[in-house]
């Protein structure tokens, strides 16, 4: 699948995208894909000044057929952002 290259992609370049579940419906009239337990981790200075993991419960994208260029998206909760932190004593 081609989300899956452009995920590998991006670990490359510091920013791991993950999904704890992932399923695909709707056609033919439009797709729809879900993202069940998402998650982000930036962790290279490439992607962020300070690493950080941020997780979120669902996320689902939506193209209607007769406009595949419009993305709809919707987000659900519960949303949690990890900064890491190093302490020097």
């Amino acid at each position: 699948m081609r989300a899956d290259a452009w995920r590998a992609q991006e670990a490359k370049s510091g920013r791991v995208y993950d999904c704890a579940r992932r399923s695909v419906a709707g056609f033919p009239f439009r797709f729809e894909v879900r993202c069940d337990g998402a998650s982000v981790a930036l962790f290279s200075q490439t992607a962020s000044q300070t690493p950080f993991t941020a997780r979120l419960g669902e996320i689902l994208v939506v193209a209607q057929i007769y406009d595949p260029k419009l993305l709809i998206a919707e987000f659900a909760a519960p949303a949690t952002i990890h900064i890491a932190t190093s302490r020097c004593w």
